[in-house]
């Protein structure tokens, strides 16, 4: 079923490329075929387009910590964090945080 899913969801990606929804959507449809390496392409071209869309920053973490990318997974948290604090979103803060505190301390 999720290629099937994913495939639609290309198409209309294809008619609309800066669509962030529908780049969030395609990204978790990789992310269910264990396609963790797409699903990041489309999470990095979500931040580059829009580091505003908060969110993708939990999403993206999670994927690059599962991936034992934690460098990496630091780094957007903290982008995230500084998002959430200007975009003053509370509940956001606070699951980017919960998540970056279960990381280890380099």
């Amino acid at each position: 079923m999720s290629e099937k899913r994913l495939d639609k969801l290309n198409a209309y990606l294809d008619e609309n490329p800066s669509d962030l929804f529908l780049l969030f959507a395609v990204a978790k449809e990789h992310e269910k075929l264990n396609d963790s390496e797409l699903a990041r392409q489309k999470y990095e071209q979500i931040l580059k387009l829009d580091p505003s869309y908060l969110g993708m920053y939990l999403h993206y973490a999670q994927n690059l910590i599962l991936n034992s990318m934690i460098h990496e997974a630091k780094t957007v948290l903290e982008l995230g964090i500084n998002e959430a604090q200007r975009q003053k979103d509370q509940r956001a803060l606070s699951e980017l945080l919960a998540l970056k505190s279960t990381l280890p301390e380099t």
